[in-house]
């Protein structure tokens, strides 16, 4: 595969896409004219748009004042659009076909964590969701970037401990799984987050969403907390109340929602080593993966197989890996290895995923999903700086 910047690596993946010089915290999918791009916002400033085939690096998008942490894509009047967050404290959004920054968009005040688009419940617009360390979530219209409303999470002032939390949970080399808390297949593990933010809650009890997602045409915001708590808000203005539960033991780094066999689901991965299905409406847990990772779960997506089978789930950690998921059943788990040390202490129990996949060599930090010629296929960013492209369900080499 010819990808310019883009090489055959010798590891699971399909192809890396190359070019950033520092590490990725965010990527997208998207179709421009009916082929795939990928958008990656960078830790250098730039967001790359990328071809999944042919000569492959499109644009490189610049003009942010800092360090980016946030990406997604949308489409607006018949046209894909890509907005971007950063730690300068805005946000863009730029038309990925002309390479071009349409609007910046100003409010918060402090760096943008995390993003989501959507579309509004009664027009059917492009929404787009940013959160801050400021505890705020503010929507914006993704036409024209005019604010929508101000979503009041809880009050954070700048310069707070759990930045430096983030940025150092983010580039930490992973570590191994910790002993169980319960000993039984459901037990929690111990996570080194549980002693950085649990043990030592913010002043005030903020909970700034570290995680957030939403339906298309729904009246829903997900977002997930440093705490391990999770919300549902009533709509996008933040004017009604919203539901509040302990999802996990640890931070939710990832959200995700899709469409289920018997409705609306939403998947959330955590510190604390394992992913859980969600029924949003009754706040409880479908499926429970403990184990998914042998370090945090970073992030999600979500697809729905060309086959028709089941929906899936692809995870990215930081112990490097991707791993692939029924997104409606629970798995087994995997046999103990005999005689393997484990940091001193009895590792906890590690789920059988469908598939993992490696290659990247730090923090998976962000996943989308894609079709390319019918086939599934999946994009993942790192701190290592690249691009991987993926078969899910091949762990060997192949071609694009």
């Amino acid at each position: 595969m010819g990808c310019g910047a883009a090489r055959m690596i010798p590891d699971s993946s399909l192809a890396q896409l190359g070019g950033h010089t520092a590490g990725i915290l965010g990527l997208a999918t998207f179709l421009v004219d009916g082929e795939v791009r990928v958008a990656s916002a960078s830790h250098d400033k730039t967001v790359r748009i990328w071809r999944t085939t042919g000569e492959c690096l499109i644009h490189v998008l610049e003009g942010h004042g800092d360090f980016l942490t946030a990406i997604c894509a949308y489409e607006s009047g018949g046209a894909a659009r890509v907005a971007s967050g950063s730690a300068d404290r805005t946000v863009r959004i730029w038309d990925p076909k002309e390479g071009k920054c349409l609007h910046i968009l100003r409010g918060h005040e402090y760096f943008i964590k995390v993003m989501t688009a959507f579309k509004d419940a009664s027009t059917g617009d492009a929404l787009i969701a940013s959160s801050a360390l400021d505890g705020t979530i503010r929507t914006w219209r993704g036409g024209d970037g005019s604010p929508v409303a101000v979503i009041k999470v809880h009050a954070q002032p700048p310069g707070h401990e759990l930045s430096s939390i983030r940025r150092q949970s983010l580039v930490a080399p992973p570590r191994k799984r910790g002993s169980m808390v319960g000993g039984a297949q459901g037990g929690a593990r111990k996570s080194q987050y549980k002693s950085k933010v649990a043990a030592k809650p913010p002043p005030g009890g903020e909970k700034p969403a570290f995680a957030i997602a939403a339906f298309d045409g729904a009246t829903r915001l997900v977002t997930g907390h440093a705490d391990g708590t999770m919300k549902t808000w009533a709509n996008a203005s933040g004017d009604a109340a919203a539901a509040d539960w302990q999802g996990h033991e640890a931070p939710v780094f990832a959200l995700c929602v899709f469409a289920g066999a018997a409705g609306e689901r939403c998947a959330s991965g955590s510190g604390d080593f394992s992913i859980k299905v969600w029924d949003l409406a009754a706040r409880a847990a479908l499926v429970t993966i403990p184990g998914a990772h042998d370090e945090k779960v970073c992030c999600l997506a979500c697809f729905a197989p060309p086959d028709g089978s089941p929906a899936k789930l692809v995870s990215g950690s930081g112990d490097m890996q991707l791993a692939l998921w029924d997104a409606e059943a629970t798995p087994e788990l995997e046999p103990p290895e005999k005689g393997k040390p484990d940091d001193d202490e009895e590792a906890g129990p590690r789920s059988k995923a469908i598939n993992r996949l490696e290659g990247h060599t730090t923090v998976v930090s962000s996943l989308g999903a894609y079709l390319s010629n019918g086939k599934q296929r999946v994009a993942s960013a790192a701190w290592d700086g690249k691009v991987r492209l993926w078969d899910p369900f091949d762990d060997g080499p192949g071609v694009c």
